[in-house]
């Protein structure tokens, strides 16, 4: 059988960033399983509600560019040193207000001493992670994930040894040791793939940044919403738990079952994003594949969810107890009603990349996003009050839901789902002319 150009472009791209996901995915479980077992689940929670107060920051510094950027390479090749300059310029400038904002909001609103020094540690991570995943995205967009591989090889593995060798003979269950240690090989992986870009991939070009700026923040507004949404529905939970149960063990369990389902929510995640620039100049050629993937995806994305949902609901507890240790039991049982989530905001990943690449739809998919975060952070407190972790896991299935639900509109108006026209011609020709 002879792949296709554009399928083979994404099998190849999506094979490294996979086998780049799953690298980073198995040593950050081993990562998780050593943390936890060594911390303990009250600091291993406030460990991940630094992380997640981040990453729930860093959303505000895309911009929508990684999507610009893939789009506009696809289409327009000649034009990427340019593209490359702009994008990073302005996610540059983006990551030091966002992460002046996030020590900021750290010693505003954490009146924990210890959590709150950890936000701050991590506020300056922010802006070396968030430069290095304009790395990813200028790798994915010039369709050479390759390059990301090797690097992921060096720095991952990297931060495991160097933390397990600090907790064991320097400072013990120290958080904010583990931080400082993050937050410099965040900015070391940057540097480096800022050399790999610059030498390897693309020239990256600065001159006419502020013709292009307007233009380019206006086109990233829709990508910047979906990148905020399906960040603050994996990591706003987590920090909304904490100002509402506190420090402790419960947080330490419930952080955990978040975590491992948005480790499971990495090959949807990847196989959107590399499948960007391909259907970009499917819609370019108006060949009705992207129609084709739109149905596929919400036939398959349910039923895979049914299975996974009714595996991981028999098998979390039991795998979390025997992984993480008998402590951690009531994190499996969390995990066990988490990973139906994964049916919903995987539905949503998918459906959102068919209306980026069709650029059509997206002023009511934004609003349904919106709605989405919103629905969610109205009912999280109410509910987790009255249920506990299970309203926690109803608010954010309600809030995906709602999104969903507005993407699947979207579809339809913008003609994506809907039945196409009959040709004039081909019904002449078949004498079904009124």
């Amino acid at each position: 059988m002879t792949l296709s150009p554009g399928l083979r472009s994404i099998l190849q791209n999506f094979g490294f960033l996979l086998g780049s996901q799953i690298l980073t995915t198995a040593i950050g479980g081993a990562y998780a399983v050593l943390l936890a077992r060594l911390l303990g689940p009250e600091l291993y929670g406030t460990l991940t509600y630094g992380y997640s107060w981040y990453l729930t920051f860093i959303t505000l510094t895309y911009l929508g560019l990684d999507m610009v950027l893939a789009r506009e390479v696809g289409r327009q090749p000649a034009a990427g040193p340019s593209l490359a300059g702009s994008t990073l310029a302005l996610r540059a400038a983006a990551a030091t207000l966002v992460a002046i904002l996030s020590a900021v909001a750290a010693c505003l609103f954490e009146p924990d001493p210890t959590a709150r020094f950890l936000l701050l540690i991590l506020s300056v991570a922010l802006l070396g992670r968030a430069l290095w995943l304009w790395c990813g995205s200028a790798f994915v967009a010039f369709e050479v994930t390759r390059r990301q591989l090797p690097i992921d090889l060096v720095f991952r593995p990297l931060e495991l040894l160097v933390v397990m060798l600090a907790l064991w003979f320097l400072t013990p269950r120290n958080i904010l040791a583990i931080a400082v240690v993050h937050t410099v090989l965040w900015w070391a992986q940057a540097a480096m793939g800022f050399v790999i870009v610059a030498r390897k991939v693309t020239r990256i070009d600065f001159s006419g940044i502020s013709a292009k700026t307007l233009r380019l923040i206006g086109a990233g507004i829709p990508g910047a919403l979906y990148t905020m949404t399906v960040i603050w529905f994996l990591q706003a939970p987590i920090v909304l738990f904490r100002q509402i149960a506190g420090t402790g063990d419960m947080l330490g369990h419930f952080a955990l079952a978040m975590q491992m389902m948005g480790y499971l929510l990495t090959v949807p995640y990847l196989v959107g994003s590399v499948a960007m620039p391909v259907l970009s100049r499917s819609v370019a050629r108006d060949d009705g594949k992207t129609r084709h993937a739109a149905k596929a995806m919400l036939v398959a994305i349910p039923a895979t969810g049914l299975g996974l949902g009714l595996l991981g609901t028999w098998l979390a507890p039991p795998l979390i107890a025997v992984a993480f240790g008998a402590d951690y039991l009531p994190a499996g049982q969390m995990l066990g009603e988490a990973i139906w989530l994964l049916t919903p905001i995987s539905l949503a990943v998918g459906l959102q990349q068919i209306l980026f690449s069709r650029r059509a739809g997206l002023g009511i998919a934004s609003a349904s996003a919106v709605l989405g975060v919103v629905a969610m952070a109205l009912l999280y407190e109410p509910l987790t009050q009255t249920l506990s972790y299970h309203g926690a896991l109803l608010a954010i299935a309600i809030g995906m839901v709602v999104w969903v639900g507005g993407l699947v509109v979207a579809l339809f108006l913008s003609g994506i789902l809907a039945k196409p026209a009959a040709d004039p011609l081909l019904r002449a020709a078949e004498g079904r002319v009124p």
